[in-house]
């Protein structure tokens, strides 16, 4: 339920090798060392959401840009539940632009190389955390935003 893009990466490449009739890409087509994020179905024993809420706007911001911004204060919530009868390990991601302030459960964080020339830096979260069956695991993250007005 994480990711459901199908977006396949090969080192900082982008390649799309699908397995014939599957829609996958084909396994063991990827080069060592190398990072590969699988188009998945929906589980029905695991679901999934997400919220985001603005909780602070800082009108006329004093940043180095020419023109009027806002610093806005996003605070997220991602829900996750096991209604499986065993345990099961999820690795939840999340893209996000700006700085971040607060996470739960403390995620690696990757910088990402879109949008390099954007006000707002982009960044991955990754979070891997077994959930115990019949369980449901709440992640919180904030992050502040500079919004052009």
């Amino acid at each position: 339920p994480a990711d459901q893009q199908d977006r396949h990466h090969r080192g900082d490449q982008r390649d799309r090798i699908l397995h014939p009739g599957l829609d996958q890409p084909a396994e063991g087509l990827w080069a060592a060392g190398g990072d590969t994020l699988l188009r998945i179905t929906r589980a029905m024993d695991v679901t999934a959401e997400q919220s985001e809420s603005e909780v602070q706007r800082l009108r006329d911001a004093p940043t180095p840009y020419s023109g009027r911004w806002d610093l806005v204060t996003i605070k997220g919530e991602l829900q996750v539940a096991n209604h499986r009868n065993a345990p099961t390990n999820m690795v939840i991601k999340k893209d996000l632009a700006g700085e971040l302030v607060a996470t739960s459960l403390k995620p690696t964080t990757k910088g990402l190389p879109e949008g390099l020339k954007q006000v707002n830096r982009n960044f991955r979260l990754t979070w891997e955390i077994p959930i115990p069956a019949r369980e449901t695991l709440k992640l919180t993250y904030t992050y502040k935003v500079l919004v052009s007005r």
